[in-house]
């Protein structure tokens, strides 16, 4: 049976019970696609019909099960710091805690300014006058062709006529010579002085090296046995012998530590040792010169202080091949080996490179080296800049001052509690200073110190440094002064104190210079005419400017003085012997005949004339 055509949708009937299949029919054409009725009874499968629309949703399911934990996730970001929460009751009071360490010593503060002048003291008691008395001497012991005998003494009985119980001391002036001493004699003039030595403070002692290298010395005695003579202390008041076992060369004056440098090259010392600075390898004083270690083929030895430390001397030796050592009080790194720590042996400090060395002596407390390639090199103490390495920072090993080449000398000098300055002299005649500069000594115009070397004078010939006052030489026989004033030892006629180089006016054709080195009372002294012309000006409040007075000097004047080998002002020598040493208030003279004279304070045998008297005019040294 053939299917009928579609009919129109019916209403979904109730789904009836499945009918049996029926025959499969002819197919026929595509209906038209009515509206869904409703389900019938499952018939035979006809064709596919075109799909319908799709159905609504059907209802949410049922809540599935739980699911597993989660793995913990990332810390979250800090909270906002909460407010400061109430303080709560101070606490019982803790324990005292242990005392701290000592803290390091403070940088020594600046110099003080000078105290006014004091007023003037009372006129003192008349003293007892000193009297001479010359008696024709008739050929005999104390003078073989005869001569004159020279008595001096007080006036104890004040009849103004010396008797023989008022007699100190008696010389003999034989005819024909310079005579040789009696007896009784304290001996005649010193002759055949090569060379003459003082030290750089106010112990004034004062050593002679005789042609045949023996020596003699008197003067301080601080306890020590620093003279040689193999006493501890005493003052000596004429010359004594110096027991050494050879020739010398030079003594090297430190005042409580001295030391000779022998003719073959080796070193002896005597004196104060609390710092090793003997060099002997311990640190016990000694009354007798004793040799030095390691040391040997010596050329020159320097000394530097530290007034500020008790003792405080360090010592360092140049040898033939250039090499230095050094020794002794090392509280600042003044020996120079890296270290702080004090040496009793002479230390090497550089091998071979060396041509000379200076240390300044008293208050300084640093050394400066020449090398061979003309460069500077400073170490030690350095509050003030005087190491010229641009800071105030001691320094335990050499340092190159780098502003400074082809130097050919340099010097130092220390004032109160290790004010120091330095001046350096190149091979074209420049003059640099630095350093300590409170009175304007080192000549910048300025009183302000200097951590660098600054150029002062060009055509300089020679240096000359006092405590505060510097002096330039010129090549053309100019000279120029600066610096502190007050006793008139600038020379420039006034005592106002000169920030810059002066020219002495009243000075020409000077061949040499030098002045004293002792607190602020310096004395200066210039020579020409072959030694046979002295001016002398500053401070003479004990006659040691040699004028017959005991007033100071504002500007040079001539003194009876001739026949002088030379002046140089340093303990040291130069061109082949010391024509003028002095410390704080005496001077010494070496005349060309190899006579000495000394002039100033004679406390503690200072001019050696065995009376202790003070002279203001040269007088000839007696053996």
């Amino acid at each position: 049976m053939c299917n009928g055509a579609t009919g129109p949708q019916g209403v979904a009937g109730v789904a009836g019970p499945a009918g049996a299949n029926g025959s499969v029919g002819a197919t026929g054409p595509q209906g038209i696609a009515g509206v869904a009725g409703a389900n019938g009874a499952a018939g035979v499968a006809g064709t596919p019909g075109v799909n319908g629309t799709n159905g609504t949703n059907g209802a949410a399911g049922a809540t599935g099960a739980t699911g597993l934990t989660g793995a913990v996730g990332p810390a979250g970001a800090a909270g906002a710091t909460g407010p400061a929460g109430v303080a709560g009751p101070a606490g019982a009071v803790g324990a005292t805690g242990l005392t701290g360490a000592v803290g390091p010593v403070g940088a020594t503060g600046p110099a003080g300014v000078a105290g006014a002048v004091g007023p003037t003291g009372p006129t003192g008691t008349a003293g007892l006058n000193t009297l001479i008395k010359t008696t024709n001497e008739p050929a005999g012991v104390n003078c073989t062709t005869g001569g004159k005998k020279i008595e001096t003494g007080v006036d104890a009985n004040a009849n103004a006529i010396l008797e023989a119980g008022e007699v100190t001391a008696s010389t003999y002036v034989c005819n024909g010579s310079n005579g040789s001493a009696g007896a009784s004699s304290t001996g005649n003039g010193l002759y055949d002085v090569v060379k003459l030595h003082q030290g750089t403070s106010g112990r004034a002692q004062k050593y002679v090296v005789l042609s045949n290298g023996d020596v003699l010395g008197w003067g301080e005695d601080a306890g020590y046995g620093s003279l040689g003579d193999g006493t501890e202390n005493g003052n000596k008041s004429v010359p004594m012998s110096i027991n050494l076992p050879g020739p010398c060369r030079e003594v090297i004056i430190d005042n409580i530590t001295n030391y000779f440098l022998m003719q073959n090259g080796d070193v002896y010392s005597c004196g104060y040792n609390g710092n090793g600075e003997l060099g002997i390898g311990n640190n016990t004083d000694t009354y007798n010169p004793t040799k030095v270690l390691n040391v040997s083929n010596v050329t020159k030895l320097v000394t530097t202080k530290m007034t500020t430390d008790n003792g405080g001397h360090t010592a360092c030796a140049l040898t033939t091949t250039g090499q230095l050592w050094c020794w002794g009080y090392n509280a600042y790194g003044q020996v120079g080996d890296g270290t702080t720590v004090g040496k009793n042996t002479p230390t090497s400090i550089f091998p071979n490179s060396v041509i000379d060395i200076d240390g300044g002596g008293a208050d300084a407390g640093s050394f400066c080296a020449i090398m061979n390639d003309s460069t500077l090199r400073c170490w030690g103490y350095n509050g003030q800049g005087q190491l010229g390495i641009g800071n105030t920072t001691n320094a335990s090993t050499p340092q190159t001052l780098f502003l400074l080449t082809k130097v050919k000398n340099i010097s130092a000098v220390g004032y109160y509690n290790n004010n120091v300055r330095r001046c350096a002299l190149r091979s074209n005649g420049d003059m640099y200073c630095w350093g300590y500069n409170g009175n304007g000594q080192v000549g910048d115009g300025s009183v302000t110190n200097k951590t660098s070397p600054g150029l002062i004078v060009s055509n300089v010939k020679q240096m000359a440094l006092g405590s505060l006052t510097t002096y330039a030489l010129l090549n053309t026989g100019q000279v120029y002064s600066w610096g502190y004033n007050a006793y008139g030892q600038v020379g420039n006629g006034t005592t106002t104190q000169q920030t810059g180089p002066t020219l002495l006016v009243s000075l020409s054709a000077i061949d040499t210079i030098a002045c004293t080195t002792m607190s602020l009372t310096t004395s200066a002294f210039a020579i020409k005419n072959s030694g046979n012309t002295v001016y002398s000006w500053g401070y003479n409040g004990w006659g040691q400017l040699g004028n017959g007075t005991t007033a100071n000097q504002l500007t040079p004047s001539i003194i009876n003085l001739k026949n002088v080998k030379s002046l140089t002002s340093s303990s040291t020598y130069s061109d082949g012997g010391v024509g003028i040493g002095w410390s704080a208030a005496s001077i010494i003279a070496l005349l060309k005949d190899g006579g000495v004279k000394c002039w100033g304070y004679g406390g503690n045998g200072g001019i050696g004339n065995a009376m202790n008297l003070s002279a203001n005019s040269p007088q000839l040294i007696k053996r």
